[in-house]
């Protein structure tokens, strides 16, 4: 069977999901036979510990596969850490290029590469979009000062730089896992939470769970989708056939927070699903600014949106 679960922000999606593992547990599924994977490494920590309260007889060890789909792929490939790219091997590579690179993974937050330089910002979302570099070029919103032989030029070297120091990106984790599809468990159920934000090389492994599982549940939420900039294909989960669990009722948003949210939310363009929530029952505040400098950044995590 396959499921979809939706709902807007604060309506549980993810506790419904830790219940139905509870319930597979609790009818005899052995854990290795459940897959549970999050979005980034900090959102499968937190379903695991989750999970682990209220099955305070199980460790970490006994529910090995809540994790990532990258750490599934990481593993299952046999990958060590030296293997994979890391922020100062594009700062080496953009020294032997001779151009500036400053590329960040903080994939405890989030599965995509960030980086500065445009160059290497439509090399890493062909990647992603599993297309040619060319291609994502031809098709994008990008500067018209790139240089289609520098282009060129930067991509092969990139390629060439991975092969030539046994290196792998996190796309390649995954290109490597759907290449290799034999690798890949058997299950009885896998939950995929976050799904809304997965890329097209992520939903490749998608499929190839799907056709190695017996029920399948996806949860997630189109409008919360925020990484279409690093290729995720949020027209692929709204479109995904599936049984759907539509959770209507917030116990994070307030009835203030929930009608300017309506408002921004309208303007999205593309496919977009209907849907009706009810906010929690609580008025709720918020602060109109004309300038991000009267903000303190400097204190807590702050995520802005533009």
């Amino acid at each position: 069977m396959r499921y979809k679960v939706i709902g807007p922000p604060g309506t549980g999606k993810t506790r419904r999901l830790l219940n139905e593992v509870q319930n597979y547990v609790n009818k005899g599924t052995k854990l290795n036979k459940i897959g549970y994977f999050a979005f980034t490494r900090k959102a499968a920590g937190e379903a695991r510990d989750r999970f682990l309260k209220i099955k305070t007889e199980l460790t970490k060890k006994d529910i090995k596969y809540f994790q990532t789909l990258h750490s599934l792929a990481f593993n299952r490939l046999g990958l060590k850490e030296e293997n994979v790219m890391q922020d100062y091997h594009y700062d080496d590579l953009g020294k032997e290029l001779s151009i500036s690179v400053k590329a960040k993974g903080d994939f405890d937050t989030s599965p995509y590469m960030t980086c500065d330089n445009e160059y290497f910002q439509i090399i890493l979302k062909s990647r992603e979009k599993d297309i040619e570099v060319w291609d994502e070029y031809c098709t994008g919103d990008y500067s018209k000062d790139i240089n289609p032989d520098i282009l060129k030029h930067v991509a092969a070297n990139y390629f060439e730089y991975k092969k030539a120091n046994s290196l792998v990106d996190y796309s390649d984790m995954i290109h490597q896992f759907v290449n290799k599809s034999h690798l890949c468990p058997t299950f009885d159920v896998v939950f995929i939470d976050e799904a809304q934000d997965l890329s097209p090389i992520q939903w490749m492994m998608y499929d190839i769970l799907k056709a190695n599982t017996k029920d399948m549940y996806l949860a997630g939420d189109d409008d919360q989708a925020i990484y279409a900039w690093a290729g995720a294909d949020v027209d692929r989960f709204i479109k995904e056939p599936a049984t759907e669990i539509v959770l209507k009722k917030s116990r994070r948003v307030p009835v203030k927070i929930q009608e300017i949210s309506n408002i921004v939310v309208s303007r999205i363009e593309g496919l977009r699903a209907d849907k009706l929530y009810y906010p929690k029952d609580e008025d709720g505040s918020y602060v109109k600014i004309n300038n991000l400098n009267n903000v303190d950044l400097s204190k807590d995590n702050w995520l802005i949106l533009t």
